[in-house]
């Protein structure tokens, strides 16, 4: 429901044609889980409903009335992929911008790498929503062999979701935070290898034990190295 909602706000500000599509179909979402719900909560839906009629431009006395929803009017598998396709870039952009400390409302340029028709001809199907709701200034795709610039990396599958970091953060106040972070973990690391490199750990311990915390020291081996990547290339735009 609140991804819906997002999507369906900056249809509303644009022109009158799109604006009287989308709140038409709205106003079939409303109508239709106000049916499904009837059985259980009789009262309020038909109060709900006898107020969103007249908006909705719906025929009827009552709610009672209405056909109940056919499995039938889902929406085409197409349709869902191509939501579920933008849904999971924008929230690659958020994680980015929570990583890096960028602003959620500064817009930001995006670049796709190794990118099928299928995500150009969506990026440019979606571009409004793009814009409004991921807040993203432009969407470049990178040509094959084409060298990437420094920046914060979301992945969606093959494609690789770019967001490059020149101009958008104080390097100098991102790599501190990083130091900071690395060394946390780097200490949490540290604890972790010596209670494994304890022999009277290892074989007092449950196994259950002591998988957990091998697990533990690899998770703290990747972000390490996710770490010592980031300030890579942040120290590259220094």
């Amino acid at each position: 429901c609140d991804w819906y909602v997002e999507f369906a706000k900056p249809l509303l500000d644009e022109h009158a044609a799109e604006r009287a599509e989308t709140q038409a179909v709205m106003g079939w979402v409303i109508d239709q889980c106000l049916i499904l719900l009837h059985p259980i909560m009789p009262f309020i839906t038909e109060e709900i409903w006898q107020q969103l009629a007249p908006i909705a431009g719906i025929e009827g006395e009552t709610i009672m009335r209405r056909p109940f929803p056919d499995a039938a009017d889902t929406p085409s598998a197409d349709a869902v992929a191509d939501i579920e396709w933008l849904r999971r870039l924008i929230l690659g952009i958020r994680q980015i911008r929570g990583e890096m400390d960028i602003p959620p409302g500064k817009p930001v340029p995006l670049i796709l790498k190794n990118a099928t028709d299928l995500d150009r001809c969506r990026a440019q199907r979606h571009a409004l929503l793009l814009e409004r709701v991921g807040r993203v200034a432009s969407v470049t795709t990178l040509g094959e062999g084409a060298q990437t610039p420094p920046a914060a990396i979301a992945l969606l599958d093959e494609l690789r979701v770019l967001v490059p970091l020149k101009g958008l953060i104080d390097v100098g106040a991102e790599l501190a935070r990083l130091e900071k972070r690395h060394a946390k973990l780097a200490a949490e690391r540290a604890k972790s290898a010596g209670k494994l490199g304890n022999d009277g750990f290892v074989n007092k311990a449950p196994a259950a034990v002591i998988a957990q915390e091998r697990e533990r020291l690899a998770r703290f081996e990747q972000q390490l190295e996710e770490l010592s990547a980031q300030r890579a290339e942040l120290k590259a735009l220094a």
